[in-house]
């Protein structure tokens, strides 16, 4: 058995999409009212600061692929399971073949604590084969790298192939 290729991750200052620093500031707004630290009239004034803090951080991105024997629609459904049992859901418009589209918010990092925003695209290949694809988006500190992009990454990429085992 081949050993699973290692995740491509870029580190450095990226531009993201306006959705995207819309998922980063909701998952902020979470955070701040689960913790319990503030008091809510409060919390609400600390968040425009983390959010101007999280537009000077870097942005580190992680890419992984596997290609599997899987039909398309069993393919869509494990993504679905996949991230839903990881985090959270983000609409997307794209799940239209032969590119299905699927992202989330997980939980990756230290203790699972950071945000990372995860882009799995399944892409019909021919032969009955699927390729899923795996990116990642994380704000990362100045200081303490968490690698929260390729702690994403391996969370996903285990859970799918925990899956796709389970049903081949």
């Amino acid at each position: 058995m081949t050993e699973p290729p290692q995740p491509r991750c870029f580190h450095g200052v990226m531009s993201m999409s306006i959705s995207d620093a819309e998922i980063f500031d909701r998952w902020l707004n979470k955070s701040g009212e689960y913790g319990g630290i503030v008091p809510p009239h409060l919390a609400s004034k600390l968040m425009v600061g983390g959010r101007f803090v999280m537009k000077f951080l870097p942005t580190e991105t992680c890419m992984q692929t596997i290609v599997r024997r899987i039909a398309p629609d069993e393919a869509l459904a494990l993504g679905t399971a996949v991230l839903a049992k990881l985090g959270e859901l983000v609409p997307e418009d794209d799940i239209a073949p032969p590119r299905r589209v699927l992202k989330a918010v997980i939980g990756a990092g230290f203790l699972n604590m950071s945000p990372a925003i995860v882009r799995l695209e399944i892409v019909d290949r021919n032969a009955g084969e699927c390729e899923f694809r795996i990116s990642t988006l994380a704000k990362e500190g100045f200081i303490f790298k968490q690698n929260t992009a390729p702690k994403a990454v391996e969370r996903v990429t285990s859970e799918l192939r925990t899956l796709i085992g389970l049903y081949q």
